[in-house]
């Protein structure tokens, strides 16, 4: 889907106005994104026993070198939308052969689709794979993760890989859009 704009709730749109003689009137409506979006950043680092420490990239290098492909696999996620939330459940699916975005220290970001929220307000799974460049010496990296794609927010999924780009953590956030 792409960005839909809907009144916060039923409620707020069965209000009435009434208008009368030759007076002005102005009357307001707060549209706000109906929809939800998943992001994906890659980072490298290590655990230092309390938190996860970023590993930044020499310059001129980037976690970007190492990846041709990333698929989403997304589950349970809304198949329409009204003033009341998500409706339904079904699957979608995310492929991107871009690299993402660079960001600070090397590290790549991926804006994944709009979606929008199930009507059973459950987490969604989603399968990832971030499938290395040919000829690498890095395998294919998958994990299956869960998280609630809520009405305008992102969820934030967080790969952290290690040195050797083997898949050491998830973290999982949401932020407003």
């Amino acid at each position: 889907v792409e960005e839909v704009w809907l009144q916060k709730t039923a409620d707020e749109i069965k209000t009435e106005y009434i208008i009368s003689g030759e007076e002005q009137h102005l009357i307001e409506a707060k549209l706000t994104r109906a929809v939800s979006q998943l992001e994906l950043t890659i980072k490298r680092g290590y655990h230092n026993g309390e938190t996860y420490v970023e590993m930044p990239f020499e310059e001129g290098e980037s976690i970007q070198d190492i990846i041709q492909k990333i698929t989403c696999d997304i589950k349970n996620v809304g198949n329409a939308i009204n003033m009341n939330g998500g409706l339904g459940s079904v699957n979608t699916f995310y492929e991107s052969t871009d690299a993402g975005t660079l960001v600070e220290n090397g590290f790549t970001h991926f804006t994944g689709p709009f979606v929008f929220p199930n009507g059973s307000k459950v987490e969604s799974e989603i399968d990832i794979v971030v499938t290395p460049v040919a000829e690498s010496r890095y395998s294919e990296m998958k994990t299956t993760v869960n998280g609630m794609f809520e009405r305008n927010k992102k969820l934030n999924v967080t790969l952290w890989l290690n040195a050797t780009y083997e898949l050491i953590y998830v973290s999982i956030n949401t932020d407003p859009i």
